[in-house]
């Protein structure tokens, strides 16, 4: 039975994200997994790739086209003022004689999109210029904006939570046939490195109501779940977020001297005098005991950088 629940759950609810850029970067039109990052501070082409590595990538290689259009784009928006970029190609020895490399993903530079008379001698270090995309040879001491690639990150959560995208937080209902207060359940919450769930959308609300519905009426025909509003002169989240969206009840809130935290009913029907409640918010005593809450917590990131086939060194 435990096995059938956890396959339902798989179904049910997802675990993981779609590939995403990070805040800041263009992602690329044509290849999911690939984030542009252009930074306008001036560096040498050795300062730049240092740079790059400490954002998590490199200088960008370019390896058709299309990407050498997308990069002249981003360009003409991001450096106003200037005329060429670093990329990431650079004239190396390689076994006594000199390539020209898409030097950290060791590979050979095949495309290319040289302006009339380029490469010019004695200058090792390509730039891209803005208004044409040509490529050009230079002094790799020279400094000028550059930009990096990135990878995405693909977010996911650890098992038995699931993953919402909007938000790109994870959720798990916790329970005790016990049952705890409301200071009880951000014990519990904090002892798995997360809050007691905040709400800010009708999405996110669902999905609360998602994860609780399911059993209620068999196992806890009469009780809430705690989600982490509480009322101390204004409504707030303990975990800081702002109070922008609300789910409440016909005659809630109500009582709010005696009755200062949330409880969310999932399916309306855990009381017949809640049958209207589907999905929404009652207040009750902080010191009242509940047999379930919602916990949030920031999803979990990894890299996803898949090099295009290229001809390798």
């Amino acid at each position: 039975m435990l096995q059938f629940l956890l396959f339902l759950f798989c179904l049910i609810f997802q675990t993981f994200g779609n590939p995403s850029c990070p805040a800041g970067t263009t992602p690329s039109q044509h290849s999911k997994d690939v984030c542009f990052l252009p930074i306008q501070s001036p560096s040498t082409f050795t300062e730049a790739e240092r740079i790059c590595v400490a954002r998590g990538g490199h200088l960008v290689p370019v390896y058709d086209q299309f990407t050498n259009s997308e990069l002249g784009y981003v360009a003409n928006s991001a450096f106003p003022g200037y005329s060429d970029f670093w990329v990431g190609g650079q004239l190396t020895d390689l076994d006594s004689s000199m390539a020209w490399l898409w030097k950290w993903f060791d590979s050979v530079i095949r495309y290319n999109d040289w302006a009339p008379g380029e490469p010019s001698v004695g200058r090792n270090c390509i730039s891209v210029s803005i208004s044409k995309a040509w490529w050009t040879a230079n002094d790799c001491n020279v400094a000028k904006p550059f930009i990096c690639r990135v990878p995405a990150q693909n977010f996911y959560c650890d098992d038995g939570w699931a993953y919402l995208e909007d938000t790109k937080m994870c959720y798990k209902m916790f329970s005790s046939m016990n049952g705890f207060d409301f200071n009880g359940a951000g014990e519990l919450c904090s002892s798995h490195n997360s809050h007691i769930v905040s709400i800010h959308s009708d999405a996110e609300n669902t999905m609360v109501g998602q994860l609780t519905t399911f059993g209620t009426q068999l196992d806890w025909p009469i009780v809430g779940v705690w989600i982490g509003l509480n009322y101390d002169g204004s409504f707030s989240w303990t975990d800081g977020t702002p109070y922008n969206y609300q789910a409440w009840g016909d005659d809630d809130p109500n009582k709010l001297d005696s009755q200062d935290c949330v409880n969310f009913y999932a399916d309306g029907t855990s009381n017949g005098e809640y049958r209207t409640y589907i999905m929404k918010w009652d207040t009750s005593s902080c010191g009242s005991t509940l047999k379930r809450t919602v916990c949030k917590k920031q999803a979990n990131t990894v890299a996803v950088f898949q090099n295009p086939q290229v001809s390798k060194i």
